[in-house]
Parts: C-alpha cells; structure tokens; sequence
C-alpha cells in the first residue's frame, strides 16, 4: 500500500471512530487497511472484483463481497451513489494511480484490472459539490499515486 506510513492516521484524525462505525472498502484488495481498520473498531464491507482478493480478505475474518468493479468507471454517477451510503459527516477514501484514460490492463498482477484513470485537478472538480477535501497527499515514482480524504457535505 503506497500510503502504508500516513493513510491509516490520517483516518483516525479525520473520523475518531466509536465502536461499529460502519467502512466500505471498495476495491479492498488483499485487505491492509480493512484490517487495521477493523482493530480499531470500524465494521466493514469489503468490496473486490478478484476471486483471489476476496479469499485473502475472508481468511483475515473480513466480511467481503466479490463483484465486478468496471460500473465504478462512470465517477460523477458513482460519486452520487458513494454520497448517499455514507453517514453525514462520514469521510470517503480515494486512492489511486494519477494519470489519463481508462480500460483494462495486466499489469505485474496474474488477474487483468479496470482502471479510470484521473489527475489531481479532475477529482477535486468532480467532488467539490458533495464532498470537502480534508486530506490529499501524493507520492512518486514510477507510478504516481494520490490519495484523498473526503467529507460528506
């Protein structure tokens, strides 16, 4: 996980969990922050489109959904659909490789994976009617990865 050393704390500055807080971790991968997240008292769904994930997940006793992932490609339709599951006040976790364009691809991975890909500027536009930004942070390298936290409005 790119954000390992901050994303955690960064959660937990932004959103002091009680017991049962309710996450959803779409594209939870092999379950990182699911897991760290559940020991501090959050209650999770964890979402992922690989077989392979969902079994990773499972084993670590995180309840996880396989599903196919492709659908979240239409963001400004999917943003309205995150903004109504989360509480008021709730926070959104995004993060992801920067770049242009979308589709599938194989990647260092043994499964192929959807990605959209955006640019710092083009989420911040497409959140700031329903979301405020709390956090933002960027790291590089060979790949460019940004993470945000945000606010349900």
């Amino acid at each position: 996980m790119p954000f390992a050393d901050i994303l955690p704390q960064q959660i937990l500055l932004q959103h002091n969990p009680s017991a049962g807080t309710e996450v959803l971790d779409i594209g939870s991968g092999t379950g990182m922050l699911a897991e760290f997240l559940k020991q501090k008292g959050f209650s999770l769904l964890c979402i992922d489109p690989s077989e392979e994930m969902v079994k990773r997940t499972s084993a670590k006793g995180l309840n996880t959904v396989q599903t196919n992932l492709q659908d979240f490609a239409k963001m400004p339709t999917e943003l309205e659909r995150i903004h109504k599951w989360i509480n008021p006040n709730g926070i959104f976790v995004l993060a992801m490789i920067e770049g242009r364009g979308e589709g599938v691809q194989e990647g260092d991975s043994k499964y192929p994976r959807y990605f959209s890909f955006y640019t710092k500027e083009e989420i911040l536009g497409l959140m700031e009617k329903k979301f405020e930004c709390v956090f933002e942070s960027r790291r590089q390298g060979p790949t460019t990865y940004l993470i945000f936290i945000f606010r349900k409005k």
